[in-house]
């Protein structure tokens, strides 16, 4: 189960309108995209039910989404050949390891929020 809840009464997001009330949605409710652009909402807090660190994979993913905003589009030696962020760069500014998963998300969740 997946709880979502709103700070603000109203707010709309993935065909959704969210509520200061936690609403839970099953698993299947939102697309894997949906999903990463929910947790990436800073309007949201998404909780997945049963698991432990939600509150902190959501900050994650706000935290790398904003250190993939942070990055210079001119540098070169940010980013890969195929046109993502080296998860080098992003470690040196969220300060830890970044996976290429996580990267990914991040990427993602930034493209369509631009």
């Amino acid at each position: 189960m997946i709880r979502i809840t709103s700070k603000r009464d109203g707010f709309w997001r993935a065909g959704v309108q969210h509520s200061s009330t936690p609403r839970e949605y099953p698993d299947d409710a939102f697309t894997d995209r949906e999903l990463a652009l929910l947790r990436a909402e800073p309007m949201l807090t998404v909780e997945r039910i049963g698991e432990a660190r939600t509150g902190e994979d959501n900050d994650r993913v706000q935290a790398l989404v904003r250190a993939v905003a942070a990055l210079d589009p001119e540098d070169k030696a940010l980013w890969t050949g195929s046109g993502t962020p080296r998860t080098e760069a992003l470690e040196k500014i969220v300060g830890g390891r970044v996976t290429a998963e996580e990267r990914d998300l991040a990427w993602q969740v930034f493209r369509e929020n631009d």
